[in-house]
């Protein structure tokens, strides 16, 4: 794989992945610039292997790509 894959938040910030707010209740999503290291299509996800090195492998599901018109990580 190693192909370069970047995501863009809602809120356009590069910090902690999984961040809550202030009810706990939502997760924001962030922008995360990396490697695919793999993408099984059968089990609908794989791993990013993120460029800065500091957050180790991020988990990448099938659901949040159709969220933007994609079917596999293949298609980025």
């Amino acid at each position: 794989m190693g192909e370069k894959a970047s995501f863009m938040g809602r809120d356009g910030t590069g910090h902690d992945a999984l961040r809550r707010d202030e009810s706990g209740d939502t997760a924001d999503l962030v922008e995360v610039a990396g490697a695919i290291k793999w993408f099984d299509v059968a089990k609908g996800y794989g791993f990013i292997l993120p460029d800065d090195g500091s957050s180790g492998d991020i988990l990448l599901h099938v659901t949040c790509l159709r969220k933007d018109g994609f079917q596999t990580a293949l298609e980025l």
